[in-house]
């Protein structure tokens, strides 16, 4: 007898969990992509702030350009940064 309940509520157990992914809320596969394109562009924020610092070492961008991006980029990352914190 204890078996026999012990397999049903293993049973119950393993059908809940095959079937759970069926029944997710789709608010998680949304959070999982935003978190995805968070991560995608901080990587890309931190990638442009490289290439605009070799830009200006190399006299491509004048002080001001470099200064004005470079402080659009930094307020960009920081705001990705501050969301994925909150995720």
């Amino acid at each position: 007898m204890f078996f026999t309940l012990a397999a049903l509520c293993f049973a119950l157990a393993m059908a809940l969990w095959l079937i759970e992914p069926h029944f997710s809320s789709a608010s998680s596969v949304t959070h999982r992509r935003d978190v995805n394109t968070l991560e995608t562009d901080r990587h890309l924020y931190k990638e442009q702030l490289r290439e605009l610092e070799l830009d200006f070492e190399t006299g491509k961008t004048t002080e001001q350009q470099y200064q004005q991006t470079k402080q659009e980029l930094a307020r960009k990352l920081a705001a990705v940064l501050e969301t994925l914190e909150e995720h």
